[in-house]
């Protein structure tokens, strides 16, 4: 599993004080990798994504 947890990689972060959570977008080959990481923070869950278009680009 450590070439897996090696392979996640931090995308972006968005924290929402009223609400006092922060979203991550996380990149890894799988769901369970991405759990798997030890990042240090407490994740209460592990959802799927499709990107729809990166930042700055052109639609």
């Amino acid at each position: 599993m450590a070439t897996a947890a090696a392979a996640v990689r931090l995308i972006a972060t968005v924290r929402l004080p009223a609400d006092e959570v922060v979203l991550a977008l996380v990149e890894g080959p799988d769901a369970e990798a991405v759990a798997m990481a030890e990042v240090g923070w407490q994740v209460h869950r592990v959802n799927p994504a499709v990107r729809l278009h990166s930042w700055g680009e052109q639609q």
